[in-house]
């Protein structure tokens, strides 16, 4: 993280002091990995969708501190009066952009809204193969059941296993 204090002309201003700036700018950075592995953050739409949540997240990885010459612990340390200023600025601000729910329960969300488009599908592609097989509205049920067994066995004949999804054969 990194602190700037942006220049002031005024003759009573210090620069280093963050009672008596106007203006500082906090930098907040993160890496690859967190943005690809933990907030699945690929592209701008990803980016913006999840903002609030990764700046909250960092935020709570660091923090800029008051050095205690008495204390060789920097944990010890107190926050310095500028970040919990930036800290109640950056949650008042981001508020809006956050539900306050986990990334692992948001993830949890997204899966089984996947998986009800996929079972929609699925539905939808059942009834188009009954139509062009001209199944009768009252033996639907019956053929969508014999079409799930016959690609069952046509997978099993073919190794791939229920719990992988991928071929025991070599290709």
């Amino acid at each position: 993280m990194e602190l700037q204090p942006c220049p002031v002309r005024l003759a009573t201003a210090r620069p280093h002091s963050c009672t008596t700036s106007r203006v500082w700018r906090i930098e907040v950075r993160t890496g690859k990995k967190p943005l690809k592995d933990s907030w699945q953050i690929r592209t701008w739409s990803d980016f913006d969708a999840r903002f609030g949540y990764l700046v909250a997240e960092t935020l709570d990885n660091i923090r800029y501190t008051e050095p205690d010459p008495t204390d060789s612990n920097r944990a010890r340390w107190s926050n310095a009066p500028i970040w919990k200023l930036a800290r109640a600025a950056i949650e008042d601000d981001l508020t809006e952009l956050r539900s306050h729910i986990n990334a692992p329960t948001v993830k949890d969300v997204y899966r089984e809204e996947h998986i009800r488009l996929l079972e929609a599908q699925i539905t939808g592609a059942d009834i188009t193969l009954a139509a062009l097989r001209e199944t009768a509205p009252d033996a639907l049920a019956d053929v969508i059941i014999a079409t799930r067994q016959g690609m069952h066995a046509r997978a099993t004949a073919r190794g791939v296993t229920p719990q992988t999804g991928h071929s025991r054969q070599a290709n």
